[in-house]
């Protein structure tokens, strides 16, 4: 009976042996892939198909949507789902659902910034608060439209979404001001997604940057708005937000500065036609 026991235990060892054996094969193999193939994955392996509710709200709230060529707004499309699948979406205050507009809108936004980035989905995120407007931070004791936690997860107020999208000339837009945030944060975050920003061209545009958040808190004329001048991460969701709203005026007002957005996120809004 012992020798039956001995035997058991010494196949369960093997076992055991062979499983992590196999398992960190697996993950070397994985590694390597990612590393070499991380952006020709992140395009082939879409496998669901944007509905057509969801497809019409983009077609609604985004100019940047319209604005693509056929075979971009399917990978777009494509994208917003597999962005749409990775989260889960919360309802807070008020807010008993967050429906599949609002889910469509957040993670178009998500996608908008990081299109010329086709590995990047934020993983660090992996939740996402919707409150129905304002809400009181208990934190900071002051009433908030959005916000990025480095716990994991993104808050944003669904009125002052929309509302970015109403308008897209103002610079000003919610859903592209936190998603700078988070795009920034993973960036500099230890996860497979990280340092995926050219740091020679990150720190060029930061020294800019910080010659205009100079001449803003001077009190001299800017193109950007004075809430830009808070910091080097405020300043970046800022010239996002203008990057995609005022491109034209932002690549007239400061060409260095917007070619050197335009490297970090490999896109070129002012290249695009106009559909209205």
């Amino acid at each position: 009976m012992a020798a039956v026991i001995f035997i058991v235990i010494g196949i369960l060892f093997l076992l055991f042996i062979v499983a992590t054996v196999v398992y960190s094969l697996y993950d070397m193999f994985r590694k390597i892939v990612l590393f070499f193939f991380k952006d020709q994955l992140a395009r082939v392996l879409l496998f669901r198909n944007l509905n057509g509710r969801s497809k019409n709200f983009l077609q609604k709230y985004f100019l940047y949507y319209r604005n693509l060529s056929d075979k971009d707004k399917r990978l777009f499309e494509r994208r917003v789902q597999k962005f749409m699948d990775m989260k889960e979406f919360v309802p807070r205050g008020e807010l008993k659902e967050v429906s599949i507009e609002m889910k469509t809108l957040i993670a178009a936004s998500a996608i908008q910034i990081t299109f010329g980035l086709p590995a990047i989905y934020l993983r660090t995120f992996y939740r996402i608060l919707v409150y129905p407007n304002d809400y009181y931070s208990t934190i900071t004791h002051r009433y908030h439209r959005g916000e990025v936690n480095t716990r994991g997860f993104i808050v944003l107020s669904w009125s002052n979404l929309v509302a970015g999208y109403a308008d897209n000339t103002d610079g000003r837009n919610l859903g592209l001001h936190e998603m700078a945030h988070a795009l920034k944060i993973v960036d500099a975050f230890h996860s497979e997604e990280q340092n995926f920003f050219d740091q020679t061209t990150f720190i060029r545009f930061i020294n800019h940057a910080r010659e205009e958040m100079m001449r803003i808190q001077m009190g001299e004329e800017s193109f950007f708005r004075e809430y830009a001048a808070t910091n080097d991460h405020e300043f970046f969701a800022v010239a996002v937000e203008n990057f995609f709203e005022r491109a034209v005026e932002f690549q007239d007002y400061h060409p260095e500065l917007y070619s050197l957005l335009g490297e970090l996120l490999n896109q070129n809004p002012s290249a695009l036609r106009s559909n209205g």
